[in-house]
């Protein structure tokens, strides 16, 4: 057991009204941002590496 005898309160607590985390428009903003990038990067890769005539 932790034998405690002298505590003080230093400063008092303040409450945020704003949320910290998770910022939701910016994560949706890279994820999006994201998303397209590597749906474009696929679909080069997909033709570049077809091989078939046309």
């Amino acid at each position: 057991m932790l034998n405690i005898d002298k505590v003080s309160i230093l400063s008092e607590a303040t409450l945020n009204r704003q949320p910290v985390s998770p910022n939701t428009k910016l994560n949706l903003l890279i994820g999006t941002i994201l998303g397209l990038m590597l749906g474009l990067g696929i679909s080069f890769i997909l033709k570049l590496l077809d091989k078939t005539v046309k």
